[in-house]
């Protein structure tokens, strides 16, 4: 599977970028310098998006707070909600960050935020 990096970007130069993408399925996974994630995680996540119905944009892993030290600082961001999740995430953030997301383009495509001035 191709991959693209950006340094140093954050989630917003990718958010900028992806307006101008065409491609039907292409995903975007915003993970950075401090994540761990493990070895199958990707594969599972675009496994799940791509079994899944074409309005599906997002999947997302549990996750867990570790220090530099690799150890567990008690922040635990575990959901088991599914489906049409908009109001949900509307109420509460429950996917925890988003490096623990991988996102179909479409969905970045058609977001209603405008990302002028996202820097």
């Amino acid at each position: 599977m191709p991959t693209e990096a950006y340094a140093h970007g954050g989630l917003c130069p990718l958010i900028k970028r992806a307006p101008h993408v065409t491609l039907e399925r292409l995903y975007i996974a915003p993970i950075d310098a401090d994540d761990i994630w493990y070895p199958q995680n990707l594969e599972k996540q675009v496994k799940c998006l791509t079994s899944s119905a074409a309005s599906v944009g997002v999947v997302y892993s549990w996750s867990v707070d570790i220090n530099e030290k690799d150890l567990l600082t008690g922040g635990f961001y575990n959901s088991t909600i599914e489906g049409y999740v908009y109001t949900a995430l509307i109420y509460k953030y429950f996917i925890g960050n988003a490096s623990s997301s991988l996102s179909a383009a479409f969905v970045l495509q058609k977001s209603a935020v405008t990302t002028a001035n996202l820097n």
